[in-house]
């Protein structure tokens, strides 16, 4: 169950990268701000998936994971996930929320590939 939570957390950083590249690369095109949205949905679906699997399987195994900074930087990062979708959204009604959804959206895909790496350390993978 892990090694599937691994592979949904890891879509989730595909989404947002998507996200990100559709808004830094593809703005000129008709189609991004569609795109963007998908994206940013399907990062916050992928991300709440993840989550709800991690906590099922930890608590089936009754090992401790809460104290590692895994844990603590993919809570972050599915918090973040949450947030910066619901800050674009707002951000058509209030502009000064603009700049604070792209900054959103690039520290949400910073902290979860770092958490990608640190969950891959955590397995001895990497």
């Amino acid at each position: 169950m892990i090694l599937i939570h691994g592979f949904i957390m890891t879509a989730g950083l595909a989404f947002a990268l998507g996200g990100i590249a559709c808004a830094l690369f593809f703005r000129r095109k008709a189609w991004w701000l569609k795109a963007h949205r998908r994206a940013g949905y399907g990062t916050t679906g992928a991300l709440c998936l993840g989550g709800l699997l991690a906590m099922v399987a930890l608590s089936l195994s009754g090992e401790g994971h809460w104290g590692t900074p895994h844990a603590l930087i993919g809570s972050a990062g599915i918090a973040l996930g949450l947030i910066t979708p619901a800050l674009g959204s707002l951000q058509f009604r209030h502009r000064r929320l603009r700049p604070i959804h792209h900054w959103s959206g690039r520290i949400t895909g910073t902290i979860m590939f770092v958490n990608v790496v640190l969950g891959l350390v955590l397995l001895e993978i990497f």
